[in-house]
């Protein structure tokens, strides 16, 4: 992580205003809690109100939940908009206007669209961008048609609705690029969570809740593969299970997959076997836990801006099987790579590493 945020965002005296109701799990609301750290006190946090009841949520300041329906986020950005015209010079006295041009206001919109209502004459937008699909429709395909025409519509909103002059933030060069090609920004930087990786274990898995795990394959003779991810398409389970079917065929309960699927969410996928092992949604502390309990991360992404698994199970020590694409080689080292694209090329891998783990035992 950039060691002080606020150049970017704006001074420590600014008002911040911190737009995340598009972020509700996994890397994003990482992100957000790590960015949280290093905002002022007295930020404000507009959030997903299914984060209401999560014990997931570091941070510090005051926080306000919406509901995710599109209706709830316009009547936000609405009343935000009314706030911005009472606020404006004119509308006063004299002393209520000179306080207003001491005060400084940061909106900051994460994995979202700007609000169509704010008033850049007297505020700072930065808009962060997590969500690579909207730039690489190359992956669309993965998607039914709805989903891409949710995608469409997000990608034109993000063409009017984000200016020159706004403040892009974005995790890596690659989608640097990828952001460059929409919108020829006039300030576009790079904000990586990690740095060099070792702040990043320090502060994220250091502690309790990873010491002391044996890896369970090193008594029992299989092989555990992890691959902690929701179930959208572009994570790629439908390969990554047609593979293990593979596997499972040529050594029948040696290589397990556990991914953090609910089973109606895996037995919905095509080509479910009896090698891969759905273990729901898990807490971040037990997600560092499994890093530490298994032999091998598998990420066969199509699509990630980031890709957090990669940098948290290098961090971990954990040896890693992923897609051979930018955002991985961006991210790590010393990976075993295989085309996500390709059945075959996966269960290559996992047989390369099933074998490399067997030799490494022995």
């Amino acid at each position: 992580m950039v060691g002080n945020t606020l150049e970017i965002f704006g001074s420590g005296e600014s008002k911040f205003f911190v737009h995340g109701t598009g972020i509700w799990e996994g890397g994003g609301l990482r992100y957000l809690n790590i960015l949280g750290e290093k905002f002022p006190i007295h930020t404000t946090y507009y959030l997903d109100s299914r984060l209401r009841t999560s014990n997931e949520v570091k941070l510090k300041g005051k926080i306000c939940y919406v509901d995710s329906g599109v209706i709830a986020r316009f009547l936000l950005f609405l009343v935000l908009r009314i706030k911005c015209i009472i606020r404006a010079p004119g509308l006063r006295g004299y002393v209520a206007r000179r306080q207003r041009a001491r005060e400084q206001l940061t909106y900051v919109y994460l994995n979202g669209l700007p609000s169509l209502f704010i008033n850049r004459s007297t505020t700072k937008v930065v808009v962060l961008f997590q969500n690579r699909l909207c730039f690489d429709t190359r992956s669309w395909k993965a998607f039914g048609w709805r989903y891409r025409l949710k995608l469409l519509i997000l990608k034109l909103g993000m063409s009017i609705l984000v200016r020159k002059d706004d403040i892009i933030v974005v995790q890596t060069y690659a989608m640097k690029e990828a952001v460059r090609n929409l919108f020829s920004p006039r300030h576009l930087v790079v904000l990586p969570l990690n740095g060099t990786g070792k702040e990043y274990e320090q502060s994220q898995l250091s502690g309790d809740a990873i010491n002391g795990v044996a890896r369970p394959g090193v008594t029992d003779g299989k092989v555990r593969l992890f691959y902690p991810s929701s179930g959208i398409a572009h994570k790629n389970h439908k390969n990554l299970f047609k593979a293990m079917s593979i596997i499972d065929a040529a050594y029948p309960g040696m290589v397990r997959l556990y991914v953090t699927l609910s089973e109606r969410e895996a037995l919905g996928i095509d080509d479910f076997s009896a090698n891969v092992i759905p273990i729901g949604r898990l807490s971040h502390a037990d997600v560092i836990k499994a890093y530490h309990a298994m032999d091998f991360l598998i990420f066969p992404s199509i699509c990630e801006s980031l890709g957090l698994p990669l940098l948290e199970a290098q961090a971990a020590g954990l040896s890693i099987i992923a897609s051979n694409l930018d955002f991985q080689r961006e991210s790590c080292q010393h990976v075993l790579e295989f085309n996500p694209y390709s059945v075959t090329s996966i269960s290559n891998a996992v047989n390369k590493a099933y074998h490399s783990q067997l030799q490494e035992r022995l």
